[in-house]
């Protein structure tokens, strides 16, 4: 059976992200909550095999950043790249960490 959680509802930040890959991103080709492992991708390009992580403050506790190393690990050793991203950067400087993750995927392929 193929684990799928595209039903589950985006939190505000990841709506919020998924707008500015539609209006900003040169390649649109991702999909969101893309099982990796026992992992799920917030934003994955599979066929570059790049990930965008949406980090909110609840990652800040000690509990979600052990999780997330474990997790970068993880799809690190399947040969992806991640770029995480907080939340709050996005908010203070959008036109800064929106521009580094467009160029962290890049064009299309």
């Amino acid at each position: 059976m193929k684990r799928s959680r595209k039903n589950v509802k985006p939190s505000y930040a990841e709506a919020y992200f998924m707008k500015c890959i539609e209006r900003d991103f040169r390649d649109k080709h991702y999909r969101r909550e893309h099982p990796i492992g026992y992992y799920f991708a917030d934003f994955a390009w599979p066929h570059k095999k790049r990930i965008i992580e949406i980090d909110s403050k609840a990652h800040l506790q000690k509990t979600y950043a052990e999780r997330d190393k474990l997790k970068d690990i993880c799809m690190k050793e399947k040969g992806w790249k991640i770029l995480r991203i907080k939340w709050v950067n996005i908010l203070k400087h959008p036109q800064y960490y929106l521009k580094k993750a467009e160029m962290f995927i890049g064009p299309m392929t």
